[in-house]
Formats: C-alpha cells, structure tokens, sequence
C-alpha cells in the first residue's frame, strides 16, 4: 500500500507546503465527513428500518459526493506527490503514511458500504433528487454492508482523532511546520 502513495518524479526545490487544491480538497472533504456524521446521527429512520426520508437522501448524496472528491484527492496526489514533512523522524512518516491509506480507504469504504446498504434495502441512490444510481448490491441481502459501514464510521472516527492529535502533537509539543502546511490562506 505505500506504493500508493509514493512521490511521483518532480523537478524543482522542494516544496513543504501543500498546493490550493490539495488543501481545498482536505478542508472540503474535513467538511462534508462532518457533515455526514451529524446527518449519520440524525437519522434514526435508518437504524429502525423505517422507510428514508430527505435526510437519508441527503446523506447519501453527500456520500457520493464525499466518493468522488476522495477519488478526485487520490488522483491528484499521484500525479502531483505529497509534500515532504519538514523534518520528521522515520518512524513518524511511516505512522503518518500508514494512517493517510488507512483514511483513503475507508474514505472509499464508506460511501461504496453505504450506498450497497441502501441497494441491499432496495433504496435508491440518487444525487439530490435529481439522477439515480444503478443499485451496486442485491435486494434483500443480508445487513453485512450496513454493518461494515457502521464498523468502518467508528474506524474512521478513530483515525480522524489519531490525525487531529498528530497534528496537534507538532503544532503544541514539537513546533514545527507539519501542521502549517495543510492550514488554509497560508503561504
């Protein structure tokens, strides 16, 4: 899985910061996976079985949306690198990376568990209301998909908090730039 997340060759200083669109992409998604935790929270029709309302909607939605952007924040980091972290032991870059796949995939879990969960209750996906998504999963399966994307809502919970704290660690402890790279309408 590092392989994923190697640098691509680049030319040129290095730059420790990252670019506008990858800290628009961060902050966007921060957001919208926020979002969709206060929506998750809100919406006790899914945990009973009651039939969706608008908020369901929107909270898958979201999700897609939340797919795509994730899909859109992997394929420029490939093709544009990762800034290099301002002197970080070994250790602490391993750690970072191992942590940074782990939020990938499960920024790509929870929407594709989400959106086969609502396929297996025979629920429809769209955008907003407006164009339907092909069902991904077979009407009246078993609950695996919602319970995955219940596991995985925990998992990603847990490493949002392990990524806020190291942040936090360099900014408070160590007072470095690690965390002033992502910080937006910073140069």
């Amino acid at each position: 899985m590092g392989a994923l997340l190697q640098l691509l060759p680049s030319s040129g200083a290095i730059d420790e910061r990252y670019d506008g669109v990858a800290k628009t992409l961060h902050w966007l998604t921060f957001g919208l996976v926020a979002l969709q935790f206060a929506i998750g929270w809100a919406m006790p029709e899914i945990r009973d079985a009651r039939p969706p309302d608008q908020l369901v909607d929107v909270h898958m939605s979201i999700g897609i949306g939340i797919l795509a952007i994730t899909a859109l924040r992997l394929s420029w980091r490939l093709t544009r690198g990762k800034s290099p972290a301002p002197h970080v032991v070994s250790w602490e870059s391993r750690t970072a990376e191992a942590v940074q796949v782990a939020l990938y995939l499960l920024l790509f879990l929870m929407p594709l568990s989400g959106w086969a969960d609502a396929s297996e209750r025979d629920l429809t996906v769209t955008l907003f209301g407006t164009a339907s998504l092909p069902s991904i999963a077979h009407p009246g399966g078993t609950s695996f998909f919602g319970t995955l994307h219940t596991i995985a809502a925990y998992g990603l919970l847990g490493l949002i908090g392990l990524h806020v704290a190291a942040a936090l660690y360099h900014h408070i402890v160590l007072r470095d730039r690690v965390l002033s790279r992502m910080v937006p309408f910073r140069d």
